[in-house]
């Protein structure tokens, strides 16, 4: 038991607000194999009809959420198909376009690497 915690209460989560915070990756990949790796993950930041697609833009978001997971493919992936990557490729890329659609966002996964 620990008397006179300086332990700060969690925040209290609206479901709103948890699913802001939220983003979820499935097993299968719904990447576009048409587009580059930036244009996949920056798609989300962009809404039908609110603004013209920046390709500056798209790849500064890609490079961001990609580096959180591996510093050497957020560099030299960015303009290539996604249909030209490899499986485990693909699903960094899943998973960045997951970071990047949540602001503050870390990774959390529930299996392990393989």
């Amino acid at each position: 038991m620990v008397a006179n915690s300086s332990f700060a209460t969690p925040p209290v989560l609206t479901e709103t607000d948890g699913r802001r915070k939220v983003a979820v990756v499935h097993q299968e990949l719904a990447l576009l194999p048409h587009l580059t790796v930036a244009e996949n993950i920056a798609l989300r930041h962009f809404r039908k009809g609110s603004r013209l697609f920046d390709r500056r833009t798209a790849a500064s978001q890609a490079h961001a959420a990609l580096s959180m997971i591996d510093r050497e493919f957020a560099g030299t992936a960015l303009n290539r198909l996604v249909g030209d990557l490899s499986l485990h490729e693909g699903q960094m890329v899943e998973i960045a376009r997951a970071l990047s659609s949540v602001p503050n966002s870390s990774c959390w996964t529930n299996r392990p690497p393989i």
